[in-house]
């Protein structure tokens, strides 16, 4: 054992109540840096705050702390990292719930008006190489029902409010955090999140190896962070507002939303899907490509008229977003560069 590893072993040691699969996560992450730099007084700032996000002197380290903390999202996006690496995460020490010999926990999550990203923790006692939730519903405090699911019966009591399902990438499926616990991901996505004290998680069912079933009676309770209902958006303007009737654009902690209505009719599904909308930043690098909606409307004062909703994985923690650049095909005669201006 080299002196980094030795050191970290003792500092693990000492009274540091630390969860066996952040222990893990932190020797898998840091195990190869052996930089000179890395001092015991960082060192242990890791260690001991392994569920938050801090400011560091090191540059190195606090990048090394945010892959940490990313990774416990197993389907994370750069626009989350980016959220996660400046402190808008939240980590819990609760207990497992168990059912079944199988324990069950949320170890982290993130939360806005667009984004709700949980990732599960499971406990164990065999080895497995996928887990879905298969039967299970979450709730919050004020009776709102954000989603539902149950592959056997996709009949739901009311309308949910998310409208979007991302499950863990299939390589990344049950990521084996230690000896019998393993981790995934769910985001949803939702056109806006009410803010929340509490979320209810009650799962039934979990489905493992992608065949075998158990059943039992998880009932998960999470305290949000005071932070998720404090959510600050930036407000964005149109500088030339040229065929533009009404704009909205806020970017959020991890998205960029944008509503358009314009003075012209969209090209249709084949021309917006050869010819995407894209968005740039202040240093002309590329935003990954949207997921939108486009909508003709009818007007009597209008002989034309549509508006589209697009959506952006960039985070309002990004550099040099002061002015963004957005390109919207609407059709072949028409297509809008649009610059935006923070307001």
């Amino acid at each position: 054992m080299d002196n980094f590893e030795r050191e970290l072993e003792e500092l693990f040691n000492e009274s540091i109540e630390l969860p066996s699969g952040y222990q893990y996560m932190v020797r898998n992450t840091l195990k190869n840096r052996k930089e000179a730099t890395m001092n015991r007084k960082l060192l242990k700032m890791l260690v001991a705050t392994c569920g938050c996000v801090v400011v560091m002197s090191s540059v190195v380290f606090a990048k090394d702390f945010a892959r940490v903390i990313a990774s416990f999202f197993t389907n994370s996006t750069k626009s989350i990292d980016k959220a996660v690496e400046h402190g808008y995460v939240q980590s819990l020490e609760e207990d497992f719930v168990y059912c079944n010999g199988v324990g069950i926990k949320v170890e982290n999550m993130i939360m806005n008006d667009s984004v709700l990203d949980i990732s599960y923790l499971y406990n164990f006692n065999q080895e497995i190489n996928s887990i879905e939730l298969d039967q299970y519903r979450i709730e919050d405090d004020e009776n709102h029902l954000l989603y539902q699911y149950d592959s056997e019966n996709p009949m739901v009591e009311k309308p949910f409010i998310v409208r979007e399902v991302i499950t863990s990438k299939d390589q990344y499926n049950s990521v084996k955090v230690a000896e019998g616990l393993f981790r995934n991901s769910v985001l949803y996505k939702s056109d806006y999140f009410p803010k929340s004290e509490k979320l209810l998680i009650t799962i039934n069912r979990i489905k493992i190896n992608n065949e075998k079933f158990i059943e039992g009676n998880w009932n998960l309770q999470v305290t949000l962070d005071h932070k998720f209902n404090q959510r600050e958006k930036k407000v964005y303007k149109i500088i030339n507002t040229e065929h533009i009737l009404k704009s909205e654009i806020t970017l959020s902690e991890t998205t960029l939303k944008v509503y358009l209505q314009m003075d012209a009719k969209h090209g249709g599904s084949k021309f917006l899907f050869e010819n995407p909308a894209n968005l740039k930043d202040a240093d002309n690098r590329f935003v990954l490509l949207p997921t939108g909606t486009w909508n003709d409307i009818e007007d009597p004062n209008f002989e034309n008229k549509s508006e589209c909703y697009l959506e952006f994985e960039l985070s309002k923690y990004s550099k040099n977003i002061e002015r963004l650049y957005l390109k919207v095909p609407v059709n072949e005669k028409l297509i809008l560069n649009l610059e935006l201006e923070e307001d």
